[in-house]
């Protein structure tokens, strides 16, 4: 049976050689059969005859050898060799159709915009919702004109009644010297007493006990001190003892009284009562000065008093910043209530015919309580303070005091006010909160919420949110703003005494 090669049906030569398809001159071994030899030579297509072998299966074809045919060869016929007609589709042509293609809605500007909108008026709604209702008060105020007899009396906090005004007392020494001054014309002996200040305690009885004028205190090394005036020690406060701060001067001149700081000095002239020598006593914290006698360079008295000025310009300055110091909200003081005591200092000779001058300064600071002192000078005023607290504006008011440096601490104060002021009511904002909490302000109930406040003069409401006519139960949705008190619808000119000084 004949095996068919298909891809071997190769047409022959002239020369009976299988004609080669290799143009590369390579050389390919074909596969040949005798059954297929046999057969081509009966087919019915005529090709050129060659010699074959038909023994041999293999030919081993060199196409190097082969030559090119003179004579065009008709082409063989094969499968490989039949090409197919190539069949196109007949063109279809299409006519272009113009599509509209409409932006989807979500993806639209008038979709965006609206977006916007809505994230604005939902912005707008929750910051409207949760502002808070605000009111505007306007405090209630009176201007008060002082004249010479306007007076109030202040009494020391350890004695004072409740709610009477009271004060306490700051004290301070200061000290200052000029550089070497060139003394001119003789010597002079100077003789001069030292002195400082010493706290006298009273842990004996709770009422006060009084020291008369030159009351010797005495260190424990014999060095006796005497006071220049009277004083009165404050009595017990439950187990503290009363004290009192005053200045003491050195019983004879001379530098051995420039002596440190004393734990203790007693009072010899108590010894005849024995509870009395043991708790009624003294304690200096500072440094005794000033105490000298010798002979120093003699200076004109003009150049001394300028000099000397000079120093107290210094020490004033130190002074003035001490009190400033001592103010604060809750602690009034008036300048003219500052007691100030110079003390000359003896001079220091340095060298031959030149000195050293100094000065001293013992001060004493009445301090009174703001709120106490705002509400007596308004029941001074004859104004109702029932219920009602007040402040006093800044203004050109001032005090001085009648008594005397020495009985400041230990007894009342009679305070002389020049001047004038405004007494502003304070308004009690959280109490008001609570009472509008929840309030429709429809209607008389604002109105009538507010006149329960004498304090206040006039009030403006805004509620938040707008639609809303209640304020919120939440008092920390009720702002409250006290404005600047309008001009007083009254003035007066009141002459304050004693009598007035009470709370």
């Amino acid at each position: 049976m004949a095996k068919d090669y298909f891809q071997d049906i190769i047409p022959h030569d002239e020369s009976g050689q299988v004609q080669s398809t290799n143009t590369t001159g390579a050389r390919t071994l074909r596969v040949v059969s005798t059954d297929d030899m046999s057969a081509t030579q009966s087919n019915s297509i005529n090709y050129p005859q060659t010699s074959v072998d038909p023994n041999h299966l293999l030919e081993e074809e060199d196409s190097t050898a082969l030559e090119p045919s003179a004579t065009p060869l008709t082409p063989s016929r094969g499968i490989r060799s039949i090409t197919m007609a190539s069949r196109t589709r007949p063109s279809q042509e299409r006519t272009p159709v113009a599509r509209i293609q409409r932006p989807s809605f979500f993806r639209s500007g008038l979709f965006y915009t609206l977006l916007v909108i809505t994230a604005i008026a939902i912005l707008a709604f929750a910051y409207f919702a949760t502002q808070p209702s605000v009111v505007i008060i306007t405090p209630r105020s009176q201007s008060i004109q002082f004249n010479e007899s306007s007076r109030i009396v202040a009494y020391p906090v350890v004695s004072a009644a409740t709610n009477t005004l009271s004060y306490t007392v700051a004290t301070n020494d200061f000290s200052d010297f000029t550089d070497v001054v060139q003394g001119s014309g003789a010597a002079v002996t100077v003789d001069a007493k030292a002195s400082g200040s010493v706290t006298v305690y009273n842990n004996t009885s709770v009422g006060s006990v009084k020291l008369i004028k030159n009351t010797r205190f005495e260190t424990s090394q014999g060095i006796t001190f005497r006071s220049p005036g009277d004083i009165i020690v404050p009595g017990m406060h439950g187990t503290k003892p009363g004290s009192i701060t005053v200045t003491v001067i050195a019983d004879q001149p001379g530098a051995q009284y420039n002596i440190g700081p004393t734990a203790r000095l007693t009072l010899p002239g108590l010894k005849s009562n024995k509870k009395m020598f043991s708790n009624v006593y003294a304690v200096s914290s500072v440094a005794m000065t000033g105490g000298s006698s010798a002979n120093q360079a003699g200076l004109p008295d003009a150049q001394r008093t300028q000099t000397i000025s000079d120093i107290r310009a210094r020490l004033d300055q130190k002074i003035r910043t001490y009190v400033q110091s001592l103010r604060t909200d809750q602690i009034e003081i008036l300048d003219g209530t500052v007691q100030t005591t110079y003390q000359h200092v003896p001079d220091a000779a340095v060298v031959e015919g030149s000195v050293r001058i100094s000065e001293s300064a013992h001060v004493v600071v009445p301090m009174i309580s703001t709120d106490l002192f705002a509400t007596a000078v308004a029941n001074a005023a004859a104004i109702d303070t029932h219920d009602s607290t007040f402040i006093l504006t800044p203004g050109t008011f001032d005090g001085s005091i009648a008594s005397s440096t020495d009985s400041i601490g230990n007894s009342p104060l009679y305070i002389t006010l020049t001047g004038a002021t405004r007494v502003v009511w304070r308004v009690d904002t959280a109490r008001l909160a609570h009472a509008l909490a929840g309030l429709n302000s429809v209607g008389t109930a604002f109105n009538d919420t507010i006149t329960r406040f004498p304090s206040i003069q006039e009030a403006q409401a805004h509620i938040a949110p707008v639609w809303s006519h209640t304020f919120q139960s939440d008092t920390s949705k009720i702002q409250i703003i006290v404005s600047e008190p309008k001009s007083t619808t009254a003035s007066s000119t009141q002459n304050i005494d004693s009598s007035h000084s009470g709370v």
